[in-house]
């Protein structure tokens, strides 16, 4: 996007553009590990629940956990908050 824009305005021909930090690809690999303990969260929250109370409760639980994150990264997004390293760290904490 903004090569482009560099290449229509003729005054930033000779501008370069050099990134000094690039976090994409630690972020990416960050959301994967949520996604990980998330699933694994998931998994014990549900033998937990089933042992000591129920399966129709352990059920609930199951859909409602992951429909939460659903609705928080919803909201996140129309609120218009970026999904970087403390949002990350707070999901984290909340599971």
């Amino acid at each position: 996007m903004l090569q482009d824009y560099i290449q229509t305005q003729p005054e930033f021909k000779e501008l370069q553009v050099k990134y000094s930090q690039d976090l994409a690809e630690t972020i990416i690999e960050d959301y994967k590990n949520l996604a990980n303990t998330a699933i694994q969260t998931l998994v014990l929250v549900f033998v937990v629940i089933f042992l000591f109370v129920g399966l129709r409760e352990s059920l609930i639980t199951s859909i409602l956990l992951p429909l939460s994150f659903f609705i928080t990264f919803a909201v996140l997004n129309i609120i218009g908050i970026s999904l970087n390293f403390l949002t990350n760290f707070s999901l984290v904490l909340t599971l």
